[in-house]
């Protein structure tokens, strides 16, 4: 349930992956944050 909580706090997928585009400003640098996020340690 906690992730549930903390999803809601830091916003959807698709809500991280604007504000990267919107920090950031590019589609590939989008695309290494979704792989830095998803990828296993």
């Amino acid at each position: 349930m906690a992730a549930y909580w903390r999803s809601l706090d830091r916003g959807d997928g698709a809500e991280l992956q604007r504000a990267a585009y919107k920090k950031r400003g590019s589609l590939r640098d989008v695309a290494d944050y979704l792989l830095e996020a998803t990828a296993p340690a």
